[in-house]
């Protein structure tokens, strides 16, 4: 049959054959939508770093904040859940209604070079709920109060591509930032 503007959505099971035996039918999942827009995910920044003494340690107690969304193509959707993955040494917190999330780090926690913590969001368009998991990478960089960490900053936070198959933009920059005491996308709490 396919899918139309009148049935949009077209779901199917799934089964397989084995020794010439059928096996039960798949929980029902969508297949095809009638729909030009995606569901996708996005964290505003997806990397950020801790700096660390010459013992792998943090020098000083972090508090970082990222705002997690989902979109219906062009269309920013309320976040019905947001899970942060357990780290030790790394505690969260969140704001379900604004997608802001908080990652705190003490001063004296043992971190890895490369940390990636997955953030996974969920939400409902049309009347289905969707789920995307977004990784969040945190950066231990040895060096000790002199270690210069930098930030790329775009110019814009998303791109849509229009049903003409145009861009909403016609091209995107990156400015490298070095962090201050509080940043736009990042808070340094010194305690």
């Amino acid at each position: 049959m396919g899918v139309s503007a009148t049935v949009p959505y077209e779901w199917v099971s799934k089964r397989t054959k084995k020794d010439g035996v059928w096996s039960a039918f798949s929980t029902p999942e969508p297949w095809a939508n009638h729909s030009f827009n995606a569901i996708s995910a996005d964290l505003d920044n997806q990397m950020d770093n801790a700096t660390l003494d010459e013992n792998g340690k943090t020098i000083e107690a972090l508090s970082l904040v990222i705002t997690a969304s989902m979109w219906n193509g062009a269309t920013k959707l309320a976040l019905s859940s947001i899970s942060v993955q357990s780290v030790t040494g790394i505690t969260s917190s969140y704001i379900l209604e604004t997608g802001v999330i908080t990652l705190s780090i003490a001063k004296g926690i043992s971190l890895p070079d490369r940390t990636e913590i997955p953030i996974t969001l969920k939400a409902t368009a049309d009347g289905i709920d969707h789920t995307r998991t977004l990784k969040f990478t945190l950066a231990g960089v040895k060096g000790g109060k002199n270690a210069v960490l930098y930030s790329l900053v775009t110019s814009v936070s998303n791109i849509v591509k229009k049903k003409d198959g145009t861009y909403s933009v016609s091209g995107v920059s990156a400015t490298r930032m070095k962090p201050l005491a509080v940043c736009r996308r990042r808070q340094r709490t010194v305690h």
